[in-house]
């Protein structure tokens, strides 16, 4: 968990951050934390302490979407994944047509 953490710092310490980076650091800490706060082979108060974490991430995290510029951001990033995967299917229905 401590690398995780070393590495999102360094990471969020760059000079040319957007809003778009952050969104996927954020789902991945969250998903740590949540595997991590379940994992009995730590301690139950430091499964405690990750839980509240990421209690407080979601929470943070719940206030971005009353931003217009953080909806802006998730559109972007939704598109990058949807364009990015190879699993993509383009319904015929949507596609442009060819009378023009």
């Amino acid at each position: 968990m401590s690398q995780i953490l070393k590495d999102t710092t360094l990471f969020f310490s760059q000079d040319m951050l957007n809003l778009a980076m952050v969104i996927p650091v954020m789902d991945h800490i969250d998903e740590v934390l949540s595997s991590q706060s379940l994992d009995r082979q730590y301690n139950i108060s430091i499964r405690a302490s990750l839980g509240l974490s990421k209690k407080t991430l979601n929470h943070y995290y719940s206030m971005t979407d009353m931003f217009e510029v953080f909806r802006i951001a998730m559109g972007m990033y939704l598109t990058n994944l949807s364009t990015s995967s190879t699993n993509c299917i383009v319904s015929t229905s949507t596609a442009p047509s060819a009378q023009a």
